[in-house]
């Protein structure tokens, strides 16, 4: 990582209550290549439905992968709540180490459209969304993943949220 130039990395990735389109899983990819300094096979592992929280142990966390990076992808079109996405973060944490919560910004703000009347609402969110999961002990990256695809947007300022939450310097 020194050098900034590494590589064979991986990311496990399991979403929570969302099904992150190709472009989210695109987006994704490009961060995490952005953030680490070399490229990185993002894996879909699992979905796991709302309401079914409990099952988490038993189809992901019994015996996770080796990974560089492990990801709960989550939505911020939904709202944080500590009996199941805060029960999730917990989990995982006993569980992996590089645990990375990434809410992703993009459905929400589909659902909001570019209505400038709309732009507090959604600071709004990101923000309880960060203090939700830093009340957790975890650094969040909310970020518009639909954006950072690769021939889109900066991911500049997005890939140095995932290196501090990490730990990770460039």
């Amino acid at each position: 990582l020194e050098t900034g130039k590494v590589s064979a990395l991986s990311a496990q990735v399991v979403s929570y209550a969302y099904e992150p389109s190709s472009d989210a899983l695109s987006g994704l990819s490009a961060l995490l290549t952005d953030a680490l300094g070399g490229e990185v096979k993002v894996a879909l592992r699992a979905s796991i439905p709302y309401g079914e929280e409990d099952t988490l142990q038993e189809r992901v966390l019994r015996a996770p992968p080796a990974a560089d990076c492990h990801v709960l992808l989550m939505s911020a079109s939904a709202t944080p709540e500590t009996e199941n996405h805060g029960a999730l973060i917990r989990s995982f944490q006993a569980r992996v180490s590089n645990l990375l919560v990434i809410i992703d910004e993009s459905p929400y703000a589909l659902r909001l459209g570019s209505d400038p009347g709309f732009a507090a609402r959604r600071s709004e969110r990101a923000r309880s969304w960060r203090d939700f999961v830093a009340h957790h002990g975890v650094t969040p990256c909310v970020v518009e993943l639909r954006r950072l695809a690769p021939g889109t947007g900066s991911r500049t300022e997005a890939a140095e949220s995932v290196r501090r939450a990490l730990s990770v310097s460039a």
